[in-house]
């Protein structure tokens, strides 16, 4: 990535705070053909970041976007952007999006970082996250392995290493499982295993 002028015309400028960013990452998907699930989304409707592999859904707190100067706008961040952020390990840094609507800014104390954004229509996430009335304690199947990434997350936040802390429903309309992460610092949805799975590689709740 190589190393910008400070002088740039911004479509928007934030602050985000890199341990939300560090979080989103463990539910983004690596390699998918999808480009756009590699990255972390800033959703302008929300001020919010989320990030999804298709099986999981990450959506930042409340307050993971402050100081927002400029026409907030929806884009996705690479997600080689995003793990160079998170090895600065600062509480917060200032991501910008120039007025080109591509190329992405994020400065740290003395460390200032650049990408393009990732091309493509991040995911209509909304329609799988759960609203009030659509989680309903019925039991569901999910894979352990989403669990474990919820649980690391939530450690990562401040939760409990030696037991979750996280807050947990499930059932529903979509039949997944919402969870909220330590002190409200974030939720996660996890979308259930098919009925159609044997039952030996199921996990019910």
């Amino acid at each position: 990535m190589a190393v910008l002028p400070i002088e740039r015309d911004f479509m928007f400028t934030v602050t985000v705070h890199t341990e939300q960013l560090a979080e989103a990452l463990l539910f983004a998907a690596k390699q998918d053909i999808r480009y756009c699930l590699n990255g972390v989304f800033i959703d302008a409707k929300s001020q919010n970041i989320v990030a999804t592999d298709g099986h999981t859904l990450y959506v930042g707190a409340p307050n993971t976007l402050r100081d927002i100067e400029g026409a907030l706008a929806d884009v996705t961040m690479p997600r080689d952007f995003v793990e160079a952020i998170a090895k600065w390990k600062l509480p917060r840094v200032i991501i910008s999006l120039e007025d080109d609507g591509r190329r992405l800014t994020a400065k740290g104390v003395d460390t200032q970082i650049s990408a393009l954004s990732v091309d493509g229509k991040f995911p209509d996430w909304r329609r799988v996250y759960p609203k009030s009335n659509d989680v309903s304690g019925e039991s569901t199947y999910l894979n352990p392995e989403y669990l474990m990434r919820a649980w690391k997350a939530d450690i990562a936040l401040g939760g409990g290493k030696k037991y979750p802390t996280f807050a947990q429903k499930q059932g529903g309309v979509s039949g997944c499982s919402m969870v909220t992460f330590f002190e409200n610092k974030g939720q996660a949805v996890i979308m259930p295993i098919s009925s159609a799975v044997p039952s030996y590689v199921r996990f019910s709740i």
